[in-house]
């Protein structure tokens, strides 16, 4: 199956998303719990940050336009009052969830999954250049295992394939955002297309992206990262 032939996702039941989840914020590591609740949030539950060694309540909420987006508040968290997270849960699987944070205006990418620690490969650290967008990354989410090999054509632009057995390979060409150095928008020439991979790039250690495939039948979060 490819992540390209995904359905609209099905109407989710708050036990889809409650459980317990390893977290990455950014590369810093955590532990999320969300059980059902009743009332103005149907989910609750807390996070531990083992960066900070410290405890937050956490509120969420789910559904809408998409009904596979959650949106996570983790409350008196890393300077706020409360920092929020928008993601989406994969709606085949039901262990993941991959999207976007902004803490004083800056975005930054995150996932969280329903098991183990995920190790990371480290790369390198300092300030974002457009060569850490460039590598073999493997691709995590709705669809079977597939990989994204990414050159730097020019400055900001990228160029490469998504290699999936079965289907393909399909182009893919894309750009950083000039004004954010971490954002990336991707277009994958599809037959059944258009598809774009909209992400940002772990700022910290630089070994991978987090975010979502838009196709014309859905939103899937998506979680990409590099091995080479």
């Amino acid at each position: 199956m490819s992540v390209f032939d995904a359905d609209p996702p099905p109407i989710l039941q708050v036990d889809d998303f409650a459980g317990q989840y390893m977290w990455h914020d950014d590369g810093w590591l955590g532990r999320l719990e969300l059980t059902a609740a009743g009332g103005e949030f149907p989910l609750r539950g807390s996070y531990f940050s083992y960066r900070f060694q410290s405890e937050h309540e956490v509120t969420a909420v789910f559904g809408g336009e998409r009904p596979h987006e959650i949106r996570l508040s983790i409350h008196d968290f890393n300077g706020l009052s409360a920092q929020e997270f928008t993601g989406y849960l994969s709606a085949a699987r039901r262990n993941t969830i991959a999207g976007v944070t902004y803490w004083r205006q800056e975005r930054y990418a995150f996932f969280a999954k329903k098991s183990a620690p995920l190790l990371l490969p480290a790369f390198r650290r300092g300030e974002p250049v457009p060569t850490d967008f460039a590598g073999t990354f493997s691709v995590r989410c709705d669809g079977g295992p597939a990989t994204l090999v990414l050159d730097q054509v020019r400055e900001r632009r990228l160029g490469g394939a998504w290699l999936q057995a079965g289907t393909g390979p399909y182009g893919v060409s894309g750009e950083i955002d000039a004004d954010d150095p971490l954002l990336v928008r991707l277009d994958i020439d599809v037959p059944k297309g258009p598809a774009r991979f909209t992400g940002s790039i772990f700022s910290r250690p630089k070994n991978a992206l987090a975010g979502w495939i838009d196709t014309p039948r859905a939103r899937i979060g998506c979680l990409l990262v590099r091995y080479a």
